[in-house]
């Protein structure tokens, strides 16, 4: 038991930055405030859901926290190497465009399932795609 807790002090002591967890904690407490507290991401997100916007509101939805976590990584490690590697923005560009894909799947998916709306596993049809 005593190896384990040394084992867990050595690794907050390493690996934990603690203005990079401070930052991250206002930042996820800013973004629920001004989520909550304002109506412009849900009045965006109503008013474009049938549109080809969505697709690129979730795609920033979904890349900026990445991005930014990133970035406060780089930031206070001082550690820029991996900005500089073109695998890195081909990777962190595909999760973005793979979360948004998912979210605005039912661009695409609507018209196939309008077909599928009278059968009895629509509900399943609907839930799997």
């Amino acid at each position: 038991m005593k190896q384990i807790i040394k084992y867990l002090k050595s690794f907050y002591k390493y690996h934990i930055n603690k203005g990079e967890l401070v930052f991250a904690l206002l930042f996820v407490v800013a973004f629920t405030l001004f989520n909550y507290n304002t109506t412009f991401l849900r009045d965006y997100w109503y008013n474009n859901y049938w549109t080809a916007k969505i697709f690129n509101f979730h795609f920033l939805l979904y890349f900026s926290p990445l991005a930014l976590g990133y970035l406060s990584h780089s930031f206070f490690n001082k550690n820029w190497e991996f900005w500089k590697n073109w695998r890195f923005w081909v990777l962190i560009l595909l999760a973005g465009l793979v979360f948004a894909g998912r979210s605005a799947i039912h661009l695409v998916s609507y018209e196939f399932l309008e077909q599928y709306k009278y059968t009895k596993h629509f509900t399943w049809l609907r839930a799997v795609v």
